[in-house]
């Protein structure tokens, strides 16, 4: 996957938690734009949008096997306990 980025800025939140915002340019849609959040300052510009495509294609991988399998509500989480 290929992603523009557009501007990264590193922010500290009210909490006091410095974070870095990536916004990147939608892939299809040129007017349109994805503001991707870390903590991890370390990582590159480019490391965050690679784990950003990575993480979405295992969410997408979930969303589909539920509704697939039918199993949209007896699976919902509704706490961490």
């Amino acid at each position: 996957m290929i992603f523009q980025c557009l501007l990264s800025l590193s922010v500290m939140l009210a909490s006091g938690i410095l974070v870095r915002v990536v916004f990147v340019r939608h892939r299809t849609k040129k007017n349109e734009w994805l503001a991707i959040l870390t903590t991890d300052l370390s990582l590159s510009v480019e490391d965050v949008i690679h784990i950003y495509a990575i993480r979405w294609d295992i969410e997408v991988f979930f969303k589909c096997n539920k509704s697939l399998l039918r199993l949209q509500k007896e699976f919902q989480g509704r706490s961490c306990e």
